[in-house]
């Protein structure tokens, strides 16, 4: 047993994972402030450009993002049901789909409820 009062130990300065010392409290503080003036002045740069944007109309609400193996026209039909307005095909090949009559059947699947419809092409 040990009697009296405990030795404090001096203590060691905190290491990051990439083994520097950490940052004090009040210069992680002034990093973060110089940081979002740095971020504030881009945006106010980039408002100044286009100051005036035109207005887009766009009608579809709703859009289908092409998936990988997720935008045939069975999930299609299936998204608009539930509210899509606007879907994309799978990807295909460009130069496939206009020199092989096999690939543009067999890859390219549509009905007259699929519309509209966004052919997404790779060249």
């Amino acid at each position: 047993k040990r009697k009296g009062k405990m030795k404090k130990r001096k203590s060691e300065p905190r290491q990051g994972e990439d083994g520097h010392d950490s940052l004090s409290k009040k210069t992680k503080k002034k990093r973060v402030k110089h940081d979002n003036d740095d971020a504030a002045s881009s945006t106010d740069k980039t408002k100044k450009k286009n100051a005036d944007p035109k207005p887009v109309n766009f009608p579809h609400q709703f859009i289908l993002a092409p998936m990988v193996g997720a935008s045939e026209l069975a999930f299609r039909l299936l998204c608009r049901r539930y509210g899509a307005q606007l879907a994309y095909t799978p990807m295909m090949s460009a130069q496939k789909f206009a020199s092989d009559e096999k690939y543009r059947n067999e890859e390219f699947q549509t009905c007259a409820q699929d519309r509209p419809l966004v052919c997404h092409f790779a060249a």
